[in-house]
C-alpha cells in the first residue's frame, strides 16, 4: 500500500467518525460539513498542496461541534485522532519521502505508522478512560494537573521515543 492510499484512507476514516457523530446527533449541516472537509483534505493530498494544517483545524473544529452537539464522546474523539494520524501523512506525502524501491518504502511508511501509532493512541485510552471521570477542582488545579502531564508526556516521548 502507498503512503498517499494510507493516508487517503486516514482521511476518510477521520471524516466518516465525524459524520457519523453529527447523524447520532442529528445534524444533517454538520454531516454534510465534514463530507466536504474529506473532499478538500483529498484535493490538498491529491495535488500535494499546502492545505493540510487548514484541514486540520477544519477537523478539529468539526469534533469539538460535534462534541458540544451532543454527540457521543468517543466518535469525535476516535475522528480527531485519525485526523491528527491524517495531518502526519499528508505532510509526510507532500514531502515526498521516498526510498529508492519498494521494500524500503514500505518500510519507511511502516515506521511512520507506529511512530504514529506511539503517539496517537496513548491519547485515546487517556481520553476514553478519562472521559468518566468528573472531577469538581477549580481550574487553576485542572491547568495544573493538565501541564504536569503534558511535561510527563513530553519525558516520556523523549526518553522512548
Amino acid at each position: 500500500m502507498t503512503p498517499r492510499a494510507v493516508a487517503a484512507g486516514a482521511i476518510l476514516s477521520s471524516q466518516a467518525l465525524l459524520v457519523a457523530a453529527f447523524a447520532a446527533a442529528g445534524r444533517p449541516i454538520g454531516m454534510a460539513a465534514a463530507a466536504a472537509c474529506a473532499a478538500c483534505w483529498l484535493m490538498v493530498l491529491a495535488r500535494s498542496a499546502p492545505g493540510a494544517s487548514a484541514c486540520l483545524g477544519a477537523a478539529l473544529g468539526l469534533a469539538t461541534l460535534a462534541l458540544l452537539a451532543d454527540a457521543p464522546a468517543w466518535l469525535p474523539s476516535l475522528g480527531a485522532g485519525a485526523g491528527l494520524a491524517a495531518w502526519d501523512l499528508t505532510a509526510f506525502c507532500a514531502r515526498g519521502e521516498r526510498a529508492p524501491d519498494a521494500p524500503g518504502e514500505r518500510a519507511l511508511l511502516a515506521s511512520r505508522l507506529r511512530a504514529l501509532a506511539l503517539g496517537i493512541l496513548p491519547g485515546l485510552a487517556l481520553a476514553g478512560l478519562l472521559g468518566h471521570v468528573r472531577l469538581d477542582l477549580p481550574f487553576a488545579a485542572m491547568a495544573a494537573v493538565a501541564a504536569a502531564a503534558v511535561l510527563l508526556l513530553d519525558r516520556a516521548s523523549r526518553r522512548w521515543g
